[in-house]
């Protein structure tokens, strides 16, 4: 049926969309300032979590699932700042929370004559609806049961990885380079080193290490933040 990859493409775009706007204006809100970083963050988590529904669901409901993944993803990334958890890539935030809101959205707003669309040779999907459109609790029964499995799985598998890997490698950064940042201790001096050897360019020099400096003061003013001095006191 050519209406369901139609129906995913759009459905995908408006999730990102929205979450994206959503994700700017909850950072402009919250924290006064326009943010681009956090729109491309908030689109990500609005294709994360429509991936699960993006063909069975309506393209108004798609819009909800992208806001919705965009409160999730600064929600989980404020309760990881809280409670000290380090995920400076906001990866599980985004990939972890918001997926699941997308899994446990497909059984709130599955819709019965999109569902028989795609899974046309599989009877035992037939007339599976969302509970808000009235198809009662068992396909969000059943969402929930396959995000509680791949979470045990996943918990599961990399607890008992990083395990070992914490003891036999250190997992942590001195604390010199926390502060500073580690992309700042690990890439400048190769920026060095190129404007240096490739360039034979003292003005290229002096401008990459001018820019380096200045994300080492950047760096040390975001030491601000309360939650970030609080985590470095206690490992001193």
């Amino acid at each position: 049926d050519p209406n369901v990859p139609a129906r995913a493409t759009v459905c995908t775009t408006l999730a990102a969309s929205a979450a994206g706007i959503a994700a700017l204006l909850f950072k402009k809100y919250f924290h006064g300032v326009w943010d681009l970083k956090e729109v491309c963050n908030g689109v990500l988590s609005g294709l994360v979590a429509i991936s699960a529904g993006c063909s069975v669901v309506e393209p108004e409901a798609a819009l909800l699932c992208g806001v919705v993944a965009a409160f999730v993803f600064e929600g989980a990334t404020a309760w990881f700042l809280k409670h000290q958890i380090d995920d400076p890539l906001k990866a599980a935030p985004m990939h972890g929370f918001c997926g699941m809101w997308g899994l446990l959205f497909v059984g709130l707003m599955a819709k019965g004559q999109y569902v028989d669309q795609v899974f046309v040779h599989e009877e035992s999907f037939h007339a599976k609806v969302g509970l808000l459109y009235g198809g009662g609790e068992q396909l969000l029964v059943s969402q929930f049961v396959g995000m509680i499995s791949i979470a045990g799985w996943t918990c599961a598998l990399m607890g008992a990885f990083f395990y070992v890997y914490k003891r036999c490698i250190t997992c942590k950064a001195d604390i010199e380079n926390s502060l500073e940042g580690n992309h700042c201790h690990r890439y400048a001096e190769d920026f060095r080193l190129s404007a240096h050897v490739q360039f034979s360019s003292p003005q290229l020099h002096e401008a990459l290490c001018a820019l380096h400096q200045k994300s080492k003061t950047e760096a040390k003013i975001e030491q601000c933040n309360p939650t970030h001095a609080r985590h470095v006191n206690s490992v001193m």
